[in-house]
C-alpha cells in the first residue's frame, strides 16, 4: 500500500501548495486595487511613483506564485501516474480482492478508506495550474412537453420577419461577449454559449459559472482549455463533446448532431429543433463567418430562424453582436463539427 501512501501525500502537498499560491494572489490582488485607489486620488510625479511601486509589487507578488505552482503540477503527475496504475491493479481484482465500485469511476483503498475519483484529478489539474473553481449554476433547466413560443412579426437589421421567439428578448438576457470573466480566459466562446443555452432554459447563467464547471468536468475537457497557454486569448476551448458533458453537468441533456456533407440537409435540420423549442450551438470557421481575414474555430448559438427558413438569427460573443444570416451563408461557414442541440425542448 505504498503507492496509496505516497499519493494521499501528494494530495495533501499539492492542496497546500495551491492554498499557499491562493493565498498570495489574493494578498496582491488586494494590495494593488488598494494602492491603485490611492494613486488615482490625486494623479502627480508622486502618483506616478506609487504605479511604478504597484507594478513592482505585482510583478514580485507573480514570481513568488510561478514555483508553488510548478512543484504542485508535479505532484499531480506522480499522483496520476500512481492512481492509474492502482486502478489498473484494483479492477481486475488482483490485490487483497478490493475492486471498483459500481460505474468504475471510484476506487477505495484498503487502508484506511481514503478514496481518489475522476473529479479529484481533474479538478486538481484545474487547480495546479491556477485556476481555482468557484460556484457552478444552479437551477433545474425547463423540459417541456411542447414550445410555448410562436412566431412573431419583427423588424431585426432593418428587415421585417416573421421570426420563432422574440431574439431580441432572448438576447438581452445572453452573455454577449467572452471573456469577462474572473478568470484569464479569453478564447470562450463555446463556454458562454453552453451558459447560454442555460439561461435560455431558465437557469440564468453566468460567464464564470460555466468555466468553473467546466474546471471540474473530466481530464479530457480541462486539457481542452489550454489552461498552461501563456497567451490568455488561446485559453477556454471546446468541442462539441466538451461541451456535452459541461451541460450534462449543468443538468442540461444534449446530443451532437453530424453535420451532413449535404449541408442544405443539415441547416434545415437545425431549423426544424430551433422551431420545436430546441437550443443549438453551431461550430463555425470565423474564416467564412466574419470575412475580416482572420481564420479558426468558433462556435455560435442559434436564437431564431425565420418562418420560411431563409434567415437564422444568432448570438456571436467573438463580435458581442446578435446578426441576421441567410441560411444558404450559414451553411457556408459550418465548420464541420457536430453542433450540440438540447435533448429536451427549453422554451
Amino acid at each position: 500500500m505504498s503507492d496509496i501512501n505516497t499519493t494521499a501525500e501528494g494530495i495533501v502537498i499539492c492542496r497546500e501548495s495551491i492554498l499557499r499560491a491562493k493565498e498570495g494572489v489574493d494578498a496582491a490582488l488586494a494590495h494593488l486595487l488598494a494602492r491603485m485607489k490611492e494613486a488615482a486620488a490625486e494623479w502627480d510625479d508622486e502618483s506616478y511613483r506609487q504605479l511604478e511601486d504597484i507594478v513592482g509589487d505585482c510583478v514580485e507578488a507573480v514570481k513568488t506564485v510561478y514555483p508553488v505552482m510548478l512543484d504542485a503540477s508535479a505532484y499531480l503527475d506522480s499522483l496520476i501516474r500512481i492512481v492509474e496504475e492502482y486502478d489498473s491493479v484494483f479492477s481486475a481484482g488482483t490485490v487483497g480482492g478490493a475492486a471498483g465500485s459500481a460505474g468504475g469511476s471510484t476506487v477505495q483503498g484498503t487502508d484506511g478508506g481514503r478514496f481518489f475519483t475522476d473529479d479529484v484529478i481533474s479538478g486538481n489539474a484545474a487547480r495546479a495550474a491556477g485556476f481555482i473553481p468557484g460556484p457552478e449554476p444552479e437551477g433545474v433547466p425547463r423540459s417541456l412537453q411542447r414550445t410555448e413560443q410562436m412566431y412573431r412579426e419583427m423588424v431585426i437589421d432593418g428587415q421585417n420577419m416573421s421570426v420563432y421567439d422574440d431574439p431580441i428578448g432572448t438576447y438581452t438576457q445572453l452573455i454577449k461577449v467572452q471573456g469577462h470573466s474572473s478568470y484569464p480566459m479569453g478564447g470562450s466562446c463555446g463556454l458562454c454559449q453552453c451558459a447560454n443555452l442555460l439561461t435560455m432554459a431558465g437557469v440564468q447563467t453566468t460567464e464564470d459559472q460555466i468555466i468553473s464547471c467546466a474546471l471540474n468536468c473530466s481530464p479530457n475537457v480541462v486539457e481542452g482549455l489550454e489552461l498552461s497557454d501563456p497567451d490568455p486569448s488561446e485559453r477556454g476551448g471546446t468541442s462539441a463533446s466538451g461541451r456535452q458533458e459541461i451541460l450534462n453537468r449543468c443538468g442540461l441533456s444534449t446530443f451532437t448532431l453530424p453535420v451532413d456533407e449535404n449541408r442544405a440537409e443539415t441547416i434545415h435540420t437545425l431549423a426544424a429543433y430551433i422551431q420545436r423549442g430546441h437550443g443549438v450551438i453551431v461550430s463555425v470557421d470565423v474564416e467564412r463567418l466574419w470575412r475580416n481575414g482572420q481564420s479558426g474555430g468558433h462556435a455560435i448559438s442559434l436564437l431564431s430562424v425565420t418562418e420560411d427558413g431563409s434567415y437564422f438569427i444568432y448570438s456571436d460573443t467573438g463580435t458581442g453582436r446578435m446578426d441576421v444570416i441567410p441560411a444558404a451563408e450559414l451553411a457556408a461557414a459550418l465548420s464541420g463539427r457536430p453542433a450540440n442541440i438540447t435533448d429536451n425542448i427549453i422554451r
